[in-house]
């Protein structure tokens, strides 16, 4: 019997990519979605789709209680109310079906700025943008979840990347001062969700998954060979997402080859930014 899946930010650059790993994997996936034109997009793509937002526990819960395993991948950097109403439906969950797997999506900004040294999962220093986040990833430990910690995420029209690719289309980009950061594709991503979940080593467990170490200023100028944009260089921002988006951030993800045994197979962004960036451009 097929093991089933609901993924919670289905219609999301990792949410979607998670779901689509699950489906390939032989699982039966549901997926949130808030309108009927993203029901139809998911189950296109073979993931069964329940309609509802995320606060409204309502309309998800049965699928839920029903579910294996459990992916929030909300990822709502709007409403901050939010992954607090997750995390308590979610607790109420586990505490009637214990043996549900819950794998929570945070990040690397809980870990805050290093320009030099590769920080591990153990201790946090998180960015003003997600203070609230470690208490989140602790309460989801104590369930006996599996919290992921995604670095910058690229391909199509992943997140951060397409702000970056937005700017540099719009003639001018601006990153930190010499800012480092770790990027991973979402299609690698999604692959540890699926080990996480197959492993029982996992449960309780914090895993950052940075993906590879990448020089911004570099990967930038590589692209401006092909696109003619000007880039700056910095310290800070207007608002905290801004500021967050321009710090350095370097990430050891050791532990999670080490104990998921997962490994990164896609083109690296820094040397392949001109491509992901035609990527991105055939997207929008």
């Amino acid at each position: 019997m097929a093991k089933k899946v609901l993924v919670l930010g289905a219609t999301g650059i990792i949410g979607f990519g998670v779901a689509k790993a699950f489906v390939r994997r032989g699982y039966i996936v549901s997926g949130l979605a808030r309108n009927e034109e993203k029901a139809k997009f998911l189950l296109k793509n073979e993931v069964i789709p329940v309609k509802g937002e995320a606060k409204d526990v309502a309309s998800w819960a049965q699928a839920a209680e029903e579910a294996d395993v459990i992916v929030e991948a909300v990822g709502d950097y709007v409403d901050y109310s939010t992954p607090g109403t997750l995390l308590k439906a979610l607790t109420e969950i586990v505490k009637k079906k214990p043996s549900v797997t819950v794998i929570y999506t945070s990040g690397i900004w809980v870990l805050g700025e290093s320009r030099e040294v590769e920080l591990t999962e153990e201790k946090v220093n998180p960015l003003p943008i997600v203070q609230w986040r470690p208490a989140v990833e602790q309460a989801y430990v104590g369930l006996n979840g599996i919290v992921l910690r995604p670095g910058m995420v690229y391909g199509t029209t992943a997140g951060v990347t397409s702000g970056w690719f937005s700017a540099a289309k719009a003639g001018k980009l601006v990153i930190g001062p010499k800012q480092f950061t770790v990027a991973v594709h979402f299609d690698d991503l999604a692959e540890a969700y699926v080990l996480a979940a197959e492993n029982e080593k996992a449960r309780g467990q914090v895993f950052n998954l940075g993906g590879y170490p990448t020089d911004l200023v570099s990967t930038f100028q590589h692209l401006q060979e092909k696109v003619e944009f000007t880039l700056e260089e910095v310290e800070g921002g207007s608002n905290p997402f801004e500021s967050a988006v321009r710090t350095s951030t370097l990430v050891s993800d050791k532990k999670a080859k080490e104990v998921l045994g997962w490994k990164q197979h896609a083109l690296p962004l820094e040397q392949y930014v001109a491509h992901f960036y035609n990527v991105w451009v055939a997207n929008n």
